[in-house]
């Protein structure tokens, strides 16, 4: 963490890049739950149970890609998917 820098492209502050990063997970988290809701049947039990598993296993993924990654983009997608399953 001592040299780790974010993009330089846009010329945007870190706090800026982090203000996007968490906008874009907000925007995909309510995407994510209104396509939830539309598809997942409530009353069964078990479709829930695994709907919630994969959410877990896509949050335990994402924080050993973050991890584990050195590159931002890598970084910047396991962070957006963990934000987004935790949000949703």
């Amino acid at each position: 963490m001592l040299h780790f820098t974010l993009p330089t492209l846009t010329g945007l502050s870190s706090i800026t890049w982090f203000g996007v990063m968490r906008g874009r997970a907000l925007v995909l988290a309510i995407g994510a739950t209104k396509l939830v809701r539309r598809t997942l049947e409530m009353s069964n039990t078990a479709a829930i149970m695994r709907t919630l598993f994969a959410a877990d296993a896509l949050r335990v993924a994402s924080t050993l890609v973050f991890a584990l990654s050195a590159d931002f983009r890598r970084c910047d997608g396991s962070v957006l998917d963990g934000r987004c399953v935790r949000s949703g």
